[in-house]
């Protein structure tokens, strides 16, 4: 490996770990403690959590329900890109359990979901330009759309997270929920 791929390698690891504990963080000081169901595979682990009441950390359960996804992706997107998923989705889930005793930074719902929804936005978005995944929805919409190619990895991901915040809201019972998704 050159000088110029190991720099680069490096650069995405450390991307990685930033936008890894900012989403965590968006996750315990916004999402969770104000019972929010949002889309992608945590927000699945959100719903679980409370169902069990907290039995599992939510970074745990997003692990478990990743690992069915991981091995579909393998045959699509290859070993060395699932491989980059499982240490993504290993340091997300561990950094999201690890600061699960945070106390959140506001009881406001609008303001949880605004900032909690911005900070998931900037994560993803190093997650994308630094061409990381944190697997759930959006490696699943990517299985899905390499199957049915009329179906673009965003619009599968869309219709993946509505049906996650949809069935929050019914199980919650908490229409609201939709809106602060």
């Amino acid at each position: 490996m050159n000088k110029e791929a190991v720099k680069k390698e490096l650069k995405s690891v450390v991307a990685m770990l930033v936008a890894s504990f900012a989403f965590a963080l968006s996750l315990d000081l916004f999402i969770v403690p104000n019972k929010i169901v949002c889309g992608t595979l945590t927000g699945l682990s959100t719903l679980v959590n409370f169902l069990i009441n907290n039995a599992l950390g939510i970074g745990t359960l997003t692990i478990i329900f990743d690992i069915p996804i991981l091995l579909l992706g393998l045959k699509t997107q290859g070993l060395k890109f699932i491989v980059r998923c499982l240490i993504t989705i290993l340091v997300l889930g561990g950094i999201t359990d690890l600061f699960a005793f945070l106390e959140p930074v506001t009881n406001d719902l609008l303001i949880a979901s605004i900032y909690g929804g911005v900070i998931q936005g900037i994560a993803i978005g190093i997650y994308c330009k630094y061409k990381v995944s944190s697997g759930g929805t959006e490696l699943l919409g990517r299985i899905i759309s390499e199957k049915f190619k009329f179906a673009s990895i965003p619009v599968c991901i869309g219709i993946l997270d509505a049906i996650i915040v949809i069935t929050g809201s019914i199980v919650l019972k908490n229409p609201q929920n939709i809106l602060y998704a």
